[in-house]
Formats: structure tokens, C-alpha cells, sequence
């Protein structure tokens, strides 16, 4: 089996391409969104489509796409987490009216990669996908229907469960170490970028799973989070209950993109940050907590309270045991190899 993966940037797992969003210009800029002449045409939407959207955001002038599913006619809609993380905005293609709807955050379960987004705003009421209630066995029919490659428009790929209850491991985007994923559903459907946070469906067409994880190489896998179980973390979303990994509302932020990418005088780093374990600021986001606390472009983040951050993922589970507000303190190497303490209000996270 090839080497295993989060689905939701391109290639590696999160959907991110170069240029602005397709969705995005449309409905912000008033642009018309350009056909390709080589694109075939979209199939036209069917039963199998209805309540299944086309996921497409923006991070930092990127793209990220994916599918979500429509869960409820006032229009909450369920995806996995990656597909929005680290995103400023959310939109969804409706394929069977045309339209497009700008989403927002409702909550998510990180390590089990759920996320519950909601149409902003008027529409509705939406058509849903239908659940199923009967429970799938090892040999049942599995389809998995979704954006593709982040191709714009809903297509199918088919096969069969090959596991219940299964488990993989993940490939980071970060050069963290891989991540054990357990309680999946394993199938023999080939998964591709863009397929995240879109259904696994039975013969009958109804969702069994949500996609969160595929395989590269021969025998390619798809893997999906059983959809009673997905279902149970959005109550809990709903609820905003204290239920174990659910993150509900607005979460704390410093408000920066970074790479754990270690510097070297390959990359043309200086020599004072050569070698240093961290967590590299490349961006600051709009009203970012760490530009006010007097961090800046280049400088390392090499721990939170005492706690060594070395990977993005490290330091996303340190921000999601926070408060917004909450001060903390951040070990900082400055690029001219100075180490600070800095203290830090953290933001709000109220989007994605």
C-alpha cells in the first residue's frame, strides 16, 4: 500500500492551490467564473448528489477545497475539519439549485477530523442527504461522491468495504510525527484530494461515513469516520457540551502562519537561526495577537509556557487548551539569534 494521507490540501492533503478561489472571486469580486475549455462538462445533479455540496475556501490567496453534506434544511453542513483549518473564509456550491452560500464555523473534533459549518445568512430550505440507519458489513457496496481534484463539481468513485473499525496512520503536512487514526471505515474505493468531508454511501445511497482519509500508490485506500459517530460529535457541537475533543464557539489564536521547516544556510536562513527547533512566522493574519505583542517575519516560536513547540500540530493543541484573552508566555529566537520571552493576549479565532 502507498503512503497514506490527510485529504484536503492538494497532493499532500489540504486542497491548497495556487490562485484565488473559483467560488471565492465569484462571490465577493462579482466575477463570472471562467470555464476551461478542456474541463468536460459537470454531470447534472441526481438523487445520488442531493444534499452534497462543493467545499471551496480561502487560505491566504489559496485554495482549499472539499465537500461538505447538507444535514439539516436550515443548512448546517458537516465536512471534515482539514478541509477548513486554517481558512478565512467557506463557501459552498449547491449543485442542484446553482447557488452559492457563504459558510461559517460551528465547531469540530480535531483529532477525529469532524467539522459542522452553516450557511450564513438567507436560503433554504435546503434538500439533505439521507443517513443510513442499517449498518454496513465488510463486502457491502461503498461510493464515495465528491470534488474530485477540486475539479468544481461533484463525480463518484465505487467499490467495496474492506474493513470495519479499522486503523492508519496519517503523513503530517509539518514534518510532525505520522498520526494513528482508529475507528475508520476502510474501503477499496481510490480516494483522492477533494473527496474530504464528502459521503461514503451504500447501494441505497445513503451516507455511511464521512471521507477523511485516502492512501497514494497501488491499492490505493479510502478511509471514513463512521457516520453514527460523526453524528454524535455534531450534538455535541449543537449543544456546545463539554464532550472530549469537541471545540465549540470562538478558540483562542495568535493570529500567524508558520513553518516548522528547520533553518538552514541551504534555505538561506541566517546563521543565528541555523539549527533551531521551532516554529517559523511566515504571515501574520488581520489583527494578529502576535504582530500586537511585537512579534515579527522571521522570528521562531520555540515554546508556549514553558512547553517546546516544534510542530504546527504541537502548537494547535496548545492554543486549543486556551482561552481567548488568556495571556501567555512565548519563547522566542529573534533573527539575530537573540532569545525573548514574550508575553501574548491571545485573539480570537471566531471563523475557521
Amino acid at each position: 500500500m502507498g503512503g497514506l494521507l490527510a485529504l484536503g490540501l492538494v497532493i499532500s492533503g489540504t486542497g491548497l492551490v495556487t490562485g484565488l478561489p473559483r467560488l471565492w472571486e465569484e462571490s465577493q469580486r462579482g466575477k463570472t467564473r471562467p470555464t476551461a475549455p478542456a474541463t468536460p462538462a459537470p454531470p447534472a445533479a441526481t438523487s445520488a448528489t442531493s444534499g452534497v455540496v462543493v467545499l471551496e475556501g480561502d487560505f491566504e490567496g489559496l485554495l482549499s477545497t472539499g465537500t461538505g453534506m447538507i444535514l439539516t434544511e436550515s443548512g448546517e453542513v458537516l465536512t471534515a475539519y482539514h478541509v477548513v483549518e486554517g481558512t478565512s473564509e467557506m463557501l459552498a456550491l449547491d449543485p442542484d439549485s446553482g447557488e452559492t452560500y457563504e459558510l461559517e464555523l460551528r465547531g469540530y473534533h480535531y483529532e477525529r477530523d469532524i467539522a459542522l459549518l452553516q450557511v450564513v445568512g438567507e436560503g433554504g430550505p435546503f434538500t439533505t442527504v439521507a443517513i443510513d440507519e442499517d449498518g454496513i458489513a465488510v463486502g457491502d457496496s461503498a461510493t464515495v461522491l465528491g470534488n474530485a481534484n477540486g475539479q468544481g463539481y461533484l463525480s463518484e468513485e465505487t467499490g467495496k468495504v474492506v474493513a470495519l473499525d479499522d486503523w492508519t496512520f496519517v503523513a503530517s503536512t509539518d514534518g510532525s510525527p505520522a498520526q494513528r487514526a482508529s475507528g475508520l471505515i476502510r474501503t477499496d474505493v481510490p480516494v483522492v484530494s477533494g473527496h474530504s468531508g464528502g459521503p461514503m454511501m451504500d447501494e441505497e445511497g445513503e451516507v455511511t461515513g464521512v471521507v477523511v482519509i485516502g492512501s497514494t500508490g497501488p491499492g490505493a485506500d479510502g478511509y471514513a469516520v463512521p457516520i453514527a459517530e460523526a453524528l454524535q460529535i455534531v450534538e455535541s457541537i449543537r449543544g456546545e457540551a463539554d464532550a472530549e475533543g469537541v471545540v465549540a464557539g470562538p478558540t483562542a489564536s495568535l493570529g500567524i502562519v508558520t513553518t516548522n521547516s528547520r533553518a538552514s544556510a541551504d534555505d538561506g536562513s541566517p546563521l543565528e537561526l541555523q539549527d533551531v527547533d521551532g516554529l517559523q512566522i511566515v504571515r501574520f493574519l488581520e489583527g494578529s495577537a502576535a504582530w500586537r505583542a511585537g512579534l515579527r517575519h522571521g522570528d521562531v516560536i520555540t515554546s508556549l509556557d514553558g512547553e517546546a513547540v516544534r510542530y504546527s500540530i504541537t502548537l494547535a493543541r496548545m492554543l486549543r487548551e486556551r482561552e481567548p484573552k488568556e495571556t501567555v508566555a512565548l519563547g522566542v529566537m529573534r533573527a539575530d539569534g537573540t532569545a525573548e520571552e514574550i508575553e501574548v493576549v491571545l485573539g480570537e479565532r471566531s471563523v475557521f
